[in-house]
């Protein structure tokens, strides 16, 4: 390759990879962003999913916790006199699912059992009425955790988790509703206030004592306890939160619910035993995790099949950021990640592949244009070279010549003769160069038109014949013509176009095709079903493999590009255009070497 051709490739080859380089980046960009698109579409959905199993589970729960804050404090009490039917009932009969023991804890006391009373509350219940069965409740499984339930320790967490929840709501109240708050701390505050509290105060004891008088047709049993009940609402202590409350360590923790409580625990003992008490009280009850869990999984099966809930900090279910820590329990919702999410197909890729396949396919047609660029120049550069060669040679023997005659350097006439028939043989010959390089030229423009004669076959051998073996004359061939069927068939042909490449194939056959064994080169013409078939053959080496489809391309001459046989390479090229102008075609016989040389075949319309 010469350094002009090497050069547009290596810049061709440079900006076919700058483009798909620049594409491939392109396409990796926006098949990024569509995945990122298409995970993110995902993952939303898939948060709503969590947030709405997250719902479903403490929608779930939150009556439950609800009836349990309700519960009255007098339900978690030692046993009484007098109050046998109000605790042991309300303790001892009532069985949870998820509940496995409620308790009560107080300052410097034992641990108390409503449900699974000792000692002398025991005896107690059973003489009020309580079955064995119920009053024979086994605590073993809250005795297992009853070390890990200490007053101190128990009621410092519910203390800071209670003040955690308070700042947390009060951080998640508005600008206005804080001011609201503010404005009624102050008003609590002013004097005013106190004298309006005296008189709401002495409203609500008139309502009691309304609604004391509408129960005089109850029994007296009934009026006292309900004066007893109305007493102890209005006198006690506000009653705390229920919160969620972790006991043990990570490796066996327990979860429990616990509130905070004060109440006149002296109202409760008739004889007035009861010391005075100086810190609240703490009531609550253990969990059943395992039927909780399971009840709870069951609410969102149909989102998370394989879901599960891991235990984290009980301050998280009042401030969590990940947005999966349950609000009632401190418990965390462990799902599956979103699956990675198929685009294949989508009108991104869609759009890619046709960028793609138009890039490549234009890339493809430069590089063909390129290269057929590159193919004609050099065709041209040595079909100049050849013309130049072929014009030369000629013009070289007709100066010297025409210089040695005129000069009167050949006397003898039979010198003379001998030089005037090489000046006629090199006219014709550079005739002949000149008419294929215009007829190639009138063929590439469309302009190789001829006319058309209505001759029988005799007729235009006979026209043509005497030229072509004068041209195997030159080359010392002899031409042999073999009419085939009937010579009077009468066809329409282009004679000059006829001649001209059936001259052709006879100066390729005298190039290529000489041979000392059999100096000859046969002719056929036959006229089967309305076509006409001229087939030209030699008797030299044929044709090799590697050029038998560059033989037909214009200034091509099957590796003999060297100068050691004369011509420019447009014979055949022009014989096949000719032919096809007619209708026709020249084509090589089998398209490889034949026995005793190369046949190529002239077939045209009758």
């Amino acid at each position: 390759m010469k350094p002009r051709p090497r050069l547009w490739w290596s810049v061709y080859t440079a900006c076919a990879v700058a483009v798909l380089t620049a594409l491939a980046a392109i396409s990796a960009i926006a098949i990024d962003l569509e995945q990122s698109e298409a995970q993110a579409r995902v993952e939303v959905g898939h948060e709503q999913l969590v947030r709405e199993a997250l719902w479903r589970m403490d929608s779930w729960f939150a009556p439950f916790l609800a009836a349990e804050a309700a519960r009255g404090v007098e339900t978690y009490l030692p046993f009484r006199v007098g109050r046998v039917s109000q605790t042991f009932d309300q303790a001892l009969n009532f069985r949870s699912r998820h509940v496995r023991q409620y308790f009560e804890l107080l300052e410097g006391r034992d641990l108390v059992l409503p449900q699974a009373p000792s000692g002398v509350d025991r005896a107690r219940a059973l003489a009020a009425g309580t079955s064995g069965a119920t009053a024979d409740s086994d605590p073993a499984d809250l005795r297992a955790v009853e070390p890990l339930i200490t007053y101190e320790a128990l009621a410092t967490r519910v203390a800071e988790l209670e003040d955690r929840r308070a700042g947390v709501e009060r951080e998640q109240l508005s600008p206005a509703a804080l001011n609201v708050a503010q404005t009624a701390q102050e008003i609590l505050q002013n004097d005013s206030w106190a004298a309006t509290k005296g008189a709401l105060q002495g409203n609500n004891r008139a309502l009691q004592a309304r609604k004391q008088r509408n129960f005089n047709s109850l029994p007296p049993a009934q009026i006292a306890e309900v004066d007893a009940a109305t007493d102890r609402e209005t006198d006690a202590s506000p009653v705390g939160p229920l919160v969620a409350v972790w006991l043990g360590d990570a490796a066996d923790r327990e979860l429990a619910f616990v509130r905070r409580v004060t109440v006149p625990y002296g109202d409760y003992y008739p004889n007035g035993d009861f010391p005075p008490m100086t810190q609240p009280g703490l009531q609550g009850f253990l969990i059943d995790w395992p039927s909780l869990e399971s009840d709870l999984l069951e609410q969102v099966a149909d989102l998370f099949p394989g879901a599960s809930l891991v235990p984290v900090e009980e301050e998280r279910t009042a401030d969590d950021a990940s947005g999966r820590v349950l609000v009632t329990v401190p418990m965390a919702l462990v799902v599956a990640p979103p699956p990675r999410p198929v685009v294949a197909g989508s009108p991104t890729r869609q759009a890619l592949w046709l960028t793609w396949a138009a890039v490549l396919c234009a890339l493809a047609v430069a590089g063909v244009t390129l290269r057929a660029s590159i193919a004609y120049g050099e065709r041209r550069s040595r079909f100049a070279s050849a013309v130049t060669h072929e014009l030369r040679t000629p013009l070289t023997t007709f100066r010297l010549y025409a210089e040695m005659l005129a000069d009167g350097m050949v006397a003898d006439p039979d010198r003379q003769q001998e030089y005037l028939r090489t000046l006629q043989v090199e006219s014709e010959r550079l005739s002949s160069v000149v008419e294929n390089v215009l007829a190639y030229s009138r063929l590439e423009q469309g302009r190789a038109r001829g006319r058309i004669e209505r001759l029988s076959l005799c007729d235009l051998i006979e026209r043509l014949q005497p030229r072509l073996e004068r041209r195997a004359a030159e080359a010392d061939l002899a031409l042999t013509v073999d009419v085939r069927g009937p010579g009077t068939d009468v066809i329409a042909a282009d004679v000059e176009a006829i001649g001209q490449i059936l001259l052709n194939l006879v100066d390729n056959a005298c190039k290529y095709g000489a041979s000392s064994e059999t100096p000859r080169i046969d002719l056929t013409i036959d006229a089967p079903s309305g076509r006409v078939r001229f087939v030209v053959r030699d008797h030299g080496p044929g044709i090799d493999a590697a050029h038998r489809k560059a033989i037909f391309e214009s200034f091509e001459r099957a590796g003999r590009n060297d100068g050691s046989i004369p011509g420019v390479g447009l014979g055949l090229a022009l014989s096949r255009g000719l032919a096809r102008e007619l209708g026709g075609d020249v084509t090589l016989d089998r398209a490889g070497r034949e026995p005793g040389g190369a046949r190529f075949v002239l077939d045209l319309p009758g």
